[in-house]
């Protein structure tokens, strides 16, 4: 009974929940151990975040895709050798970079926000 919990018998592996906890921790404790240890005190705390919180999610979630999981890497929809994809992954970019690009400039048109390029970003009040 106890282990119906944790493990599904008709996939043969742990059950959702925890493939998501497990993702999860792998990808918030190396990020909170360069936290504590100071790596992101120091001057460029975006930049550092940014260079440091992209590879670290990519790295937890293809461990765990493939250990955790037990898929490969192709089941999780990534297929760079087709034409479909790369037209997604455009389409998908721009639509993002549109829909981004469209708030902050509700926010400086409505003057909800002030540029302020001494913090890297815009400030809402």
């Amino acid at each position: 009974m106890l282990k119906n919990i944790f493990w599904n018998n008709v996939e043969n592996r742990l059950r959702a929940g925890w493939r998501i906890l497990i993702q999860i921790l792998l990808t918030a404790i190396p990020l909170a151990a360069l936290g504590l240890g100071g790596f992101y005190s120091e001057g460029n705390q975006n930049l550092r975040v940014a260079l440091t919180a992209g590879p670290i999610t990519v790295l937890s979630v293809l461990f765990c895709s493939r250990f955790i999981d037990k898929r490969k890497i192709t089941d999780l929809g990534i297929k760079l050798r087709e034409k479909d994809w790369w037209a997604d992954f455009g389409f998908g970019s721009l639509a993002g970079f549109l829909s981004a690009g469209a708030y902050v400039l509700l926010l400086k048109i409505f003057g909800w926000g002030k540029w302020s390029f001494q913090t890297s970003g815009i400030e809402t009040s």
